[in-house]
């Protein structure tokens, strides 16, 4: 950022918001937040920074959140990563790439991924099988 660069604040977050499916949140109270969205709000806050960090450490992230969010990750935000580890059980590696290289690597494992499954849930459900 250069020196009295404007930045918009409320569009940023009204942005994180959006991408992190907070924005029905947006004029709560966090104290009345659920755990799911507490965590979410945690995520914004660390992304809001005016030097984003190169690297985000996030043990668990899917913990605490509801059913539906845990199990189907955004595909968009999945996409905005530079290369992501999925770890299953016992802190095994069942991926670590860029993104955009995660469905080519599961056809080249013969692992079937039908144009209408997003290629991050058929892998999450083979980590979630690993033991």
């Amino acid at each position: 950022m250069r020196f009295g660069q404007h930045l918009d604040h409320n569009e940023i977050i009204e942005n994180l918001m959006s991408e992190l499916l907070i924005s029905d949140i947006i004029d709560n109270r966090v104290d009345m937040c659920s755990g799911g969205e507490r965590k979410r709000i945690a995520i914004a806050c660390e992304l809001t920074a005016q030097k984003r960090p190169h690297i985000l450490c996030i043990d668990e992230p899917t913990s605490g959140l509801d059913s539906c969010a845990a199990i189907n990750p955004n595909n968009e935000l999945f996409h905005m990563f530079d290369y992501i580890y999925v770890l299953a059980k016992g802190g095994v590696c069942v991926f670590a790439d860029r993104p955009q290289h995660l469905k080519q690597t599961l056809i080249n494992n013969d692992i079937k991924c039908d144009e209408n499954q997003i290629p991050i849930e058929v892998l999450l459900e083979i980590a979630s099988e690993v033991i």
